[in-house]
């Protein structure tokens, strides 16, 4: 027998927070299931711990989602690599486990943070719209 909330109680949690229920294939990867990034992701997690009594000292939010704003980089319409390189998903049995234990219990890897690449993309930008502004007006002097 179980102590604490079931996985029924995580998912009617997760019906009132996000609106819909993922799959049972989804149930794998919470966040990818329910576009969850960014700070709608944090926002889940902290209802989440309010909800439930689970307290995320160990949380660590980088491993999970995204935490830079997308339209506000750079690069926008190419999507940030992971700051770590790498994404753990988050399953239904890992908020259970936290849940039923009051405490989030993930261990994470020791990994050094990716380097943003960022300054590229403006070079990119300010290399090429030249190039491209270039390119139109001949097509345009050619009709």
């Amino acid at each position: 027998m179980q102590n604490g909330p079931a996985p029924d109680d995580i998912l009617a949690f997760i019906r009132s927070s996000c609106g819909k229920v993922p799959d049972v294939a989804g149930r794998a990867d919470l966040f990818a299931a329910l576009a969850l990034d960014g700070d709608r992701a944090e926002a889940f997690m902290q209802a989440f711990a309010a909800e439930f009594g689970v307290d995320l000292t160990g949380y660590e939010p980088a491993y999970h989602s995204q935490t830079k704003g997308r339209a506000w980089r750079l690069g926008w319409p190419i999507p940030v690599p992971h700051q770590f390189g790498v994404r753990i998903p988050i399953a239904l049995s890992h908020l259970v486990a936290a849940a039923q234990s009051g405490a989030w219990a993930m261990r994470y890897p020791n990994l050094t943070p990716r380097p943003s690449h960022d300054w590229l993309n403006a070079v990119l930008v300010l290399g090429g719209l030249p190039l491209v502004v270039a390119g139109l007006v001949f097509l345009i002097r050619l009709v």
